[in-house]
C-alpha cells in the first residue's frame, strides 16, 4: 500500500479546498491555520496535540482545529501498517459569507476537539464527495451549508474569541508584521528581536506565550501561505521557490508536501482544474 493525497477546489466554489489522503509515516509539523480546519477519518486510527491534549480520533470521528490555534499535525497509529486515510476541509472567510452571509458568520471555531456522531460524519463525507465528482455548483453549496450549519448547531462555539495574534503585545505584532510582508526565510531571529527591542532569547520566549508556536514555525506558516496563493497565478513553481527564499525545488516541494500534504503541482493542478 503507498501513500496518496488529493486536493480538489474550484474557482465557482471560492475559498472553499477539501484534502483526501492516505498516509503511511507523513507527519505534519507543529503549525497554525489561518482559519478553521475540520477533518475527518475515513479508516485507521489517528491523533493529533491541540489544545495542551493528545486527542485521539477513530474511523467516522470529526476532529476540529480553530482559527490559529498551534498544533502537532494528525499522526498515524505507529502500530498498524496500513495507515490512515482522512478528509480535510478548508472554508475561509470569503466562502462563509458567499454561503451564510456576511452579517451572521466570518470564522468558524469549534467548542469540542473531537465529535463522534454518524449522521454529521455522512454530512460532511457527502459534501466532500460532491466536490470531487465535479457536481453542480448548487448542490456542492448545498451540502457544504448544511453540513457546517450542522456541525455549528452541534459543536460550535458561542462567543467566539478572536485570532489570538491580535491580543499580542506590540513587539511581537510587529514581529508578526515583518513575517507576513517579507515571507522569504532569510530574516535571522536576531534581526526580529532587533526589530522588538528584546534579545533573541527573550523574544523567543514571549513569541511563544503571544503567539502559541516558535518564531520559526510561524514563519514557515506564513511561507507557505503566501505559496499556496501563488501557486494560483502563473509564476512557475521553480520561480515560486525562489521568490520564496527555498534553496531549490525539491526543497521547496519537500517543505510544501509537510505542511499542505500535497506537492505544490497537486495543489495548482486542482486550483486550473475548473478553469480548464
Amino acid at each position: 500500500m503507498t501513500e496518496w493525497s488529493h486536493i480538489h477546489s474550484r474557482p465557482d466554489l471560492s475559498g472553499v479546498e477539501v484534502l483526501h489522503a492516505h498516509f503511511l509515516k507523513h507527519r505534519y509539523p507543529k503549525h497554525a491555520h489561518e482559519h478553521a480546519v475540520i477533518g475527518l477519518v475515513e479508516s485507521g486510527a489517528v491523533s493529533i496535540r491541540y489544545q495542551g491534549a493528545r486527542q485521539q480520533i477513530g474511523p467516522n470521528g470529526i476532529f476540529f482545529v480553530n482559527p490559529e490555534e498551534p498544533h502537532d499535525g494528525v499522526i498515524g497509529d505507529p502500530s498498524d501498517p496500513s495507515g490512515y486515510t482522512y478528509r480535510a476541509l478548508y472554508p475561509t472567510p470569503q466562502f462563509l459569507t458567499n454561503i451564510v452571509g456576511e452579517d451572521h458568520l466570518r470564522q468558524l471555531h469549534f467548542r469540542d476537539a473531537v465529535v463522534n456522531e454518524s449522521f454529521l460524519s455522512d454530512k460532511l463525507r457527502r459534501a466532500h464527495r460532491a466536490i470531487e465528482q465535479h457536481d453542480s455548483l448548487i448542490v456542492c453549496e448545498g451540502l457544504l451549508f448544511y453540513a457546517i450549519m450542522s456541525l455549528l448547531r452541534h459543536n460550535g462555539l458561542a462567543g467566539a474569541p478572536n485570532g489570538r495574534i491580535p491580543k499580542a503585545r506590540v513587539a511581537v505584532r510587529r514581529v508578526c508584521d515583518c513575517i507576513e510582508a517579507h515571507p522569504n526565510g532569510k530574516t535571522s531571529l536576531a534581526d526580529y528581536a532587533a526589530l522588538a527591542g528584546m534579545s533573541p532569547f527573550h523574544l523567543a520566549h514571549v513569541f511563544v506565550l503571544e503567539v502559541g508556536m516558535p518564531v520559526h514555525v510561524y514563519a514557515e506558516t506564513i511561507r507557505t501561505r503566501r505559496a499556496k496563493s501563488l501557486l494560483k497565478g502563473e509564476l512557475a513553481i521553480s520561480q515560486i521557490a525562489q521568490q520564496l527564499g527555498y534553496a531549490d525545488q525539491s526543497h521547496f516541494t519537500r517543505r510544501f508536501k509537510q505542511f499542505q500534504g500535497v506537492t505544490p503541482g497537486q495543489y495548482r493542478d486542482s486550483a486550473r482544474l475548473y478553469k480548464r
